[in-house]
């Protein structure tokens, strides 16, 4: 179940709130759904919506996109100097697809559990624009 949440940047810092019902500025990232995320590093996961930007598929981290686990002591995958990595197979300006997780994924606790909670940002990869977010995923 998704429980459709944005987060956005406050206006003195770049830390996130979020709330509900609240609409993206245009041009801004927009996460309309995510397929389901399975407790398993090998995976796909499909990321819809608009205003993604395009980049080549690759295998490491980068600034535009970010999956947190805030059940396992929240560590992050696929942001600049994560630890745990991401598999990008595609991605287009309205959908990004995730072959599964890398790095360090599976060590320190740093594995997705049944039940776990979470957060998926993304920033469009050509102007930087941010996030787009789907919190509180289960």
């Amino acid at each position: 179940m998704f429980q459709f949440l944005a987060s956005y940047p406050r206006q003195r810092d770049d830390s996130c709130y979020r709330y509900a019902g609240a609409k993206p500025e245009p041009g801004t990232p927009t996460i309309t759904s995510v397929s389901a995320i399975l407790p398993q590093q090998t995976q796909t996961i499909t990321i819809s919506g608009s205003g993604f930007g395009t980049h080549t598929p690759y295998t490491g981290d980068s600034n535009y996109i970010e999956l947190i686990d805030t059940s396992a002591g929240g560590w992050d995958a696929g942001h600049a100097g994560a630890a745990v990595t991401l598999a990008v197979s595609s991605w287009t300006n309205t959908q990004i697809v995730l072959s599964g997780f890398s790095g360090s994924y599976g060590s320190h606790g740093w594995c997705i559990s049944p039940g776990d909670q979470l957060s998926i940002r993304v920033w469009n990869a050509q102007n930087r624009e941010w996030p787009g977010g789907l919190p509180d995923h289960r």
